[in-house]
């Protein structure tokens, strides 16, 4: 198990929880960091930053290594939500952060001015203006190229994933069913919220898909959460890694209907959402 430094005492505590799991996973693989930057094609610097809450790593970075480590996905993507929408964010500075993770300089050397030949004989006059003509159709050779680069359209990557279409499931389609990957996280709400001991309960509904879920945020080991919707359908999580839970789907015929309830370690229990 890797010695960790520290965490910044000004991070959120939903980003202190997804460095905490991002460690987490990375342990549980045995990776080296080399290691780990060759099998999700993202850099050492990149994950360096990520693993030391010095950046918000995008989604598919991290999902890469929940599948690595054989994460719970649904808890890891509610993990990554919480910490986004408290403001965590990558590259910053003179380089960015790519899609993939990776970083990219974006200085460029500048462009230096022709120079003027004056009172030149006439024979270096005439290579002169040749040379800089030569330059110039070179300059313009490489423009048209990259142009045309730019212009055709770019193949997906083989084995890439083509992303999944909203509401691929809906109502009693959904119950027991993950929501990120049918889609149904895209236009997820939360209905209701509230605050339980050291965790953060929420009901999610999409309306798309016209179902709902439970998520425990800051949420410890064994902690539990479960939701019910129509017709008393319910679904249950448990946190198995002290990084959040979340529950699969339960069918809802609207953002008013069903309710979520957590039950922690600590004895501590709250309900939240219709008539709780």
């Amino acid at each position: 198990m890797s010695a960790w430094r520290p965490l910044a005492d000004s991070l959120s505590p939903e980003m202190r929880h997804l460095t905490g799991e991002l460690r987490v996973m990375k342990d549980r693989t045995g990776l080296s960091l080399g290691q780990l930057a060759k099998k999700t094609a993202c850099s050492k610097s990149a994950w360096s930053r990520y693993l030391n809450g010095q950046a918000l790593a995008p989604y598919a970075v991290v999902a890469a290594l929940g599948e690595l480590a054989d994460a719970d996905q649904a808890r890891l993507r509610a993990l990554w939500e919480l910490a986004a929408e408290a403001g965590g964010r990558g590259g910053e500075g003179p380089y960015g952060v790519t899609d993939d993770g990776s970083h990219q300089e974006h200085d460029a050397e500048p462009t230096r001015p022709f120079g003027v030949v004056r009172d030149a004989p006439p024979r270096r006059r005439w290579l002169a203006m040749f040379a800089m003509g030569i330059t110039v159709l070179a300059i313009g050779l490489v423009v048209a190229v990259l142009t045309g680069a730019i212009s055709r359209p770019v193949a997906a990557p083989a084995g890439s994933r083509t992303p999944t279409p909203a509401g691929s499931c809906q109502a009693r389609e959904c119950t027991g069913r993950v929501a990120e990957p049918l889609g149904c996280a895209r236009d997820a709400v939360v209905t209701a919220s509230v605050q339980v001991d050291y965790a953060r309960l929420e009901l999610r509904y999409s309306a798309v898909c016209r179902a709902a879920w439970g998520v425990l945020a800051g949420a410890r080991r064994y902690d539990r959460v479960a939701v019910t919707g129509d017709g008393g359908a319910e679904a249950k999580g448990k946190d198995r890694s002290g990084s959040g839970a979340a529950t699969p789907m339960v069918a809802a015929a609207g953002p008013e209907v069903g309710y979520a309830c957590a039950e922690l370690t600590s004895g501590a229990r709250k309900c939240v959402g219709a008539g709780r």
